[in-house]
């Protein structure tokens, strides 16, 4: 796990003017609040969290679609499906011929 770091002098010229622009009673614009949300790891984490359960779609947006497209995109995600248990086992196979060739680096490897 890394290690926090240490705000740079720019991050802290940032906190001090954004103090001066509250404490003197100014607005800061957009870029500046966005700018200290993007620094607040709570408010990324909630912005990915509701990037990924949404993926850009407006909630029940599956469900209204027509039949047809729904159609299509289950018998795709079943292809899909059997891709990836092609893929299994093609992974299983390999691993096999791996274990088969342990043996063989063995002894070379105790040479």
């Amino acid at each position: 796990m890394a290690e926090p770091e240490s705000p740079s002098s720019d991050t802290v010229g940032d906190v001090d003017e954004e103090e001066y622009a509250e404490d003197t009673g100014e607005v800061g614009d957009n870029q500046t609040i966005a700018n200290q949300l993007m620094k607040n790891p709570g408010v990324l984490a909630a912005l990915q969290d509701k990037l990924s359960t949404s993926a850009g779609l407006p909630p029940g947006y599956l469900e209204n679609l027509p039949k047809e497209v729904k159609r299509r995109i289950k018998a795709l995600k079943k292809l899909q499906n059997e891709v990836i248990n092609i893929e299994a086992e093609f992974y299983k196979e390999v691993n096999a011929l791996e274990l088969s060739y342990v043996p063989r680096y063995t002894q070379l490897f105790e040479k």
